[in-house]
């Protein structure tokens, strides 16, 4: 088995903070192009972009701080 083969990590089905987290470091430590998040998981380059923007600006724990209320 080849080590492309093996999970890297494991969340819950419905954490989308931690999968957000995933591959924003992912894409920070260039293991992985934006581009290829938006087509593999037909999310928004806009999105994509805004969460790599919050891990370098807040870190990790800027996943999982509550958003400000308006």
């Amino acid at each position: 088995m080849l080590l492309r083969d093996l999970p890297i990590f494991q969340h819950e089905k419905d954490d989308l903070r931690s999968f957000r987290l995933l591959t924003s470091q992912l894409i920070i430590h260039g293991s992985i192009w934006q581009a290829d998040i938006v087509r593999t998981f037909a999310i928004p380059r806009v999105t994509v972009r805004r969460y790599v923007k919050l891990l370098q600006r807040q870190g990790a724990k800027g996943f999982f701080v509550p958003p400000p209320r308006r």
